[in-house]
């Protein structure tokens, strides 16, 4: 110690040293106090900033966000643009209300509750149509526009799809209403017109994206990937919402599936678990639901009006399930929850252990015949939601052209008007033709070629229509892009249509562009990217969400299984090697059996905790079973991730083993994670017999 700290004082004297030969003079002493004194003043700032941030839910970060930005753009309005005092008014109790549901969302963090949403709503709402009713000009009046498919944005993420739509719908319609009714435009407006229809056919395809985003993806992180069932998020969920119906929760934990496991291979104990799984849940039907608590231990939620019928209800579970188990009952209190029940059921689920200690657990035929699947039902749909989202934008700028060739006369703008309907129409048409199989770039390639004859419509723009449809278009295409690509992806090529828009208003005629003003510009560029900001990190928290293991925080199966294809790509794609490691702990089974649930728990948790705090942080751990684990080392062969794997388990509280194997050359993901399975189990055999969880002999690298 105290070497290195003579070596750390020796190189800070030099440095100081050659700094001042250097003619930079070394800190003082006043500057250093100065310094700690501004690092003693910020601390409990920031501080208290990184809390706020910690408590923030994604309803309560959107919230804050959305509300910052709008505050952020009525003070620029109120600034940049003049108004009468009925906009003014209007536009100030906006600020304050934006400002005052900033501080709401920060403060109250997870527990916002959700009517503070609609009241924000509301309120920005209110005051979009004051100001279109007001406006003195037509730029003013187009800039409001353009802030309506952010709301429809919020509400699809925030909301009930029901109630979104009822919300947008009247926000639409008052929006429009107030447009149509401006004193200061005598008589009606086509632009004004068609620009709020368009405004509300852009609204409308904003929110129903951010519902059937969120609605995947909500349904993802509410099911177990592998079988199919509810999660522990999911069964809490169920519970409270049929907390008044006496419910009853039994218990299941799948008896020797270790050892079956260990002869037959994880794919036959999937396999397994699947099928009782789906067994349960057609004994239950809709009288309750079925959840995967954890590795071989489900959870069976139903309603019983008493002990006796909730046992009659495991007794039919036990005849049709294809394997024996052991099960404990317990009724659900008011007071107390799923997670209390479901400690006692284990204890009642450990009592019927006890009561047959020999019994060989097995798997037999069924006792009652289940529906065979329909091979339809494994089929992917043809058209998924990418395709149907890509065909309605697609249509949208199809109708645009449509519209616009009814009022235009100049042969250019005839000819890109043409250009916008023959583009949509052949990109609706390989939609439709290619389904679920089109290819991304396709899309990507469309929104470039829209790019082009925007650019090409605003340079030659005789009025604000293609500027309104412009700026219009790129809300929409924010809106696409963020959902269904990756974060840089969409970032370069919504760069590329706002670029189009901005090379096009250098070229447009100035006489024009003083009728609009700056106003529709300096609001609408962006509101877009901050749409699509939001889309991203709305959509990237969700799926974070989906595919994170609830108890360790690894990835689970669906998070892992899609890094590991990414891994393999890049692997390929730059000869690199790639080492994936299947690691499963040593008698697990027992430590359940002889400590409880919750100490097997806290080992998982600790395991986790140690390979995350001795790999790299591109290296990537996933939970695929009750103990299972896959962990991917990129840039690792089998000798360098049998030397890391040996380090851990020396680490390590409690015994694990594990096989590794490495990419090989067009090798498919499934026969990688196939030889690292076989590995583990050909370590497993050459151990010698453990007992308990106490650390074994260490194994040679395989």
């Amino acid at each position: 110690m105290g070497t290195a700290s003579a070596s750390l004082c020796a190189s800070s004297v030099g440095t100081r040293a050659s700094a001042s030969m250097a003619g930079c003079p070394s800190r003082c002493p006043g500057e250093d106090r100065m310094s700690r004194s501004v690092d003693h003043a910020l601390g409990p700032a920031v501080g208290r900033i990184r809390r706020a941030l910690r408590r923030q839910s994604n309803f309560s970060a959107t919230t804050a966000l959305g509300a910052g930005y709008f505050a952020v753009l009525i003070a620029a309005h109120l600034v940049m643009h003049p108004h009468g005092s009925l906009e003014t008014t209007a536009e100030i109790a906006q600020l304050v209300l934006c400002l005052l549901g900033l501080a709401w969302a920060l403060a109250a963090g997870r527990r916002l509750p959700r009517w503070a949403g609609l009241v924000l709503i509301g309120g920005v709402a209110a005051g979009i149509a004051v100001a279109q009713f007001a406006a003195s000009d037509l730029g003013g009046l187009l800039s409001t526009l353009f802030l309506v498919p952010l709301l429809a944005a919020y509400l699809g993420w925030g909301f009930r799809p029901r109630a979104a739509r009822i919300m947008l719908s009247a926000i639409v319609a008052v929006t429009t209403v107030a447009a149509l009714v401006n004193p200061s435009l005598r008589d009606p407006d086509p632009v004004v017109a068609w620009a709020s229809v368009y405004a509300a056919l852009v609204s409308v395809f904003t929110l129903e994206v951010s519902i059937a985003l969120v609605r995947g993806l909500r349904r993802a992180l509410r099911t177990d990937p592998l079988t199919g069932t509810l999660n522990r998020r999911a069964l809490r969920a169920y519970v409270r919402a049929h907390r008044r119906e006496g419910l009853w929760v039994i218990g299941i934990d799948m008896d020797g599936l270790k050892p079956y496991n260990d002869r037959h291979g994880h794919a036959a104990g999937d396999l397994l678990l699947r099928d009782s799984a789906r067994s349960w849940q057609e004994v239950i039907g809709e009288s309750g639901v079925v959840g995967r608590w954890g590795g071989d231990e489900f959870v069976v939620v139903v309603q019983a009006p008493d002990e006796q019928a909730a046992r009659a209800v495991l007794g039919r579970l036990r005849a049709a399930s294809p394997h024996r188990f052991s099960a404990g009952v317990a009724k659900i209190l008011p007071n107390r929850g799923l997670d209390h029940a479901v400690k006692v059921a284990d204890g009642d689920l450990y009592r019927d252990k006890r009561r047959a200690p020999g019994r060989v657990p097995r798997t037999y035929p069924r006792r009652i015949a289940l529906p065979a699947p329909d091979p339809a039902e494994a089929r992917p749909p043809r058209q998924t939601a990418y395709t149907i989202v890509c065909i309605a934008a697609a249509g949208l700028f199809v109708l645009s052209g449509l519209v616009d060739l009814l009022g235009v006369q100049a042969a250019l703008s005839v000819g890109l008007s043409v250009a916008d309907v023959v583009i949509g129409l052949l990109t609706v048409a390989a939609a439709l033709a290619f389904g679920h199989r089109l290819p991304r770039w396709a899309v990507l390639a469309w929104v470039v070629l829209v790019a082009a004859t925007t650019f090409g419509h605003i340079s030659a723009m005789a009025g604000p229509v293609p500027l309104v449809e412009g700026i219009l278009g790129l809300q929409l295409v924010a809106a696409m892009l963020g959902c269904f690509y990756r974060p840089g992806t969409a970032r370069a090529f919504q760069l590329v249509v706002v670029s189009a828009v901005g090379a096009g208003l250098l070229f447009a005629d100035p006489d024009v562009l003083g009728i609009i003003g700056p106003g529709p510009v300096i609001i609408g560029i962006p509101t877009s990217l901050f749409l699509l900001e939001v889309v991203l990190r709305v959509r990237l928290r969700l799926r974070m969400l989906a595919q994170t293991d609830e108890l360790t925080g690894a990835l689970n199966r669906l998070g892992f299984e899609e890094r590991l294809q990414a891994l393999a790509r890049r692997s390929r794609r730059r000869g690199t090697p790639l080492a994936v490691v299947a690691v499963d702990f040593d008698d697990f089974k027992r430590l359940n059996d002889d400590h409880g649930h919750a100490r097997g728990d806290g080992a998982l948790r600790a395991a986790v905790a140690l390979w995350r705090d001795g790999l790299r942080e591109t290296d990537v751990i996933g939970r695929i079973g009750g103990d299972e684990f896959l962990i991917a080392l990129p840039g690792a062969d089998t000798a360098r991730a049998a030397a890391i794997m040996q380090r851990l388990r020396a680490e390590a509280d409690d015994s694990w083993s594990w096989g590794a194997a490495t990419l090989r050359q067009e090798e498919q993901v499934e026969d990688l994670l196939l030889r690292a399975d076989r590995a583990l189990y050909a370590a497993k055999r050459r151990r010698p017999r453990a007992r308990g969880t106490t650390r074994q002999v260490p194994l040679q690298p395989f």
